[in-house]
């Protein structure tokens, strides 16, 4: 009869018990159990293969749902159900594992992916035949936004920290060159450098142009300063500088100058201008007499010759020599004016 069986000795047939296949059984013998992935229940004929997403044990008489995280189309009776590898999912019912979609991620026997995090790589690799979930922060250069598998570059002009999901904007007097300083305080333009908002790396400024460390923008040298790394100092007396000029000038020839000055004046006639400097010019002794342009006084030769000798304090103060040979006079004449 169908659904049963007989045996050595037996009277009369026997169903066919749950779990067995009877399909099978020869005559005078039990029937086998069926094998993995199939079922039989009390008194069927022969085992039923088990449903998409269910799986059973060799002699079952029902097929179980496949639990989510597992992975049924590789079911082996020793091992059990083996793990959806990592960057799969399945959930409960499912058959076999599927992929996760791009921008999310799951663990080895995860029954759901997770999207990926901002700021975040999300990869999966072979380690050893098994494939393993890595989940790294963003370099410093780099961000990646909610759903993003791979970080991306910043755009030129941007920067960003580990792990970010947004680049910033290069900041002005910064350098965002290079990324190693990125996680840090970035690092400020040096002195007579600058940048602007939005510019990765600092640039010179341009000849005759100045600034201090973290400078934005470069500024004319003044007159009468230098402008040497940075720092601003007045001339000295006995130099200049016109406005654009980054180092203070040895006044020429005749010149001087005092402190801060933009360009040298001429030696005045009746000064000596030996020290270059305005605070020191000094009239010259009487006896004594200047040109315009002369550094030193001169001793005032015999003979015919009139010195002049300018006081900066009280007026002119001329000293006259006249020698005659020929009348034999011999006049001195002082005038204050």
């Amino acid at each position: 009869m169908l659904g049963s069986y007989s045996g050595p000795g037996f009277e009369s047939c026997q169903e066919c018990p749950a779990g067995t296949n009877c399909s099978s059984a020869v005559t005078g013998s039990p029937p086998d159990n069926c094998p993995a992935m199939y079922f039989s229940r009390h008194g069927d004929p022969a085992c039923s293969v088990c449903d998409l997403g269910y799986y059973s044990y060799e002699g079952s008489d029902e097929c179980s749902l496949c639990p989510g995280g597992k992975n049924c189309s590789s079911f082996n009776e020793l091992t059990g159900l083996s793990n959806c590898a990592a960057g799969f999912y399945s959930e409960d019912g499912f058959a076999s594992c599927v992929a996760c979609d791009v921008g999310f991620y799951s663990a080895p026997g995860s029954d759901r992916c997770l999207v990926c995090e901002a700021g975040k790589q999300c990869r999966v690799i072979d380690f050893g035949g098994s494939l393993l979930i890595w989940l790294t922060d963003c370099e410093p250069g780099y961000f990646s936004m909610e759903g993003h598998s791979e970080c991306l570059a910043c755009e030129y002009g941007y920067y960003s920290v580990t792990g970010s999901s947004e680049c910033l904007l290069c900041p002005a007097g910064t350098d965002c060159s290079d990324p190693s300083t990125f996680d840090s305080q970035l690092p400020a333009c040096e002195a007579d450098t600058y940048s602007q908002a939005g510019h990765p790396a600092c640039v010179s400024c341009p000849l005759g142009y100045h600034s201090p460390a973290g400078a934005a923008e470069c500024t004319l040298c003044p007159v009468g300063h230098q402008c040497v790394s940075g720092n601003v100092t007045e001339c000295t007396s006995g130099t200049y500088s016109p406005e654009g000029e980054l180092n203070c000038l040895l006044c020429p020839h005749g010149y001087y100058s005092d402190t801060g000055w933009g360009e040298c004046s001429v030696c005045p006639g009746g000064w000596d201008c030996s020290d270059m400097s305005g605070v020191g010019l000094t009239p010259c002794t009487p006896g004594q007499y200047s040109q315009e342009g002369d550094i030193h006084c001169r001793i005032c030769p015999p003979g015919n010759l009139t010195c002049h000798i300018s006081s900066m304090h009280h007026g002119t103060f001329y000293l006259t020599f006249i020698h005659s040979l020929t009348d034999m006079w011999n006049i001195l004449t002082f005038k204050i004016i």
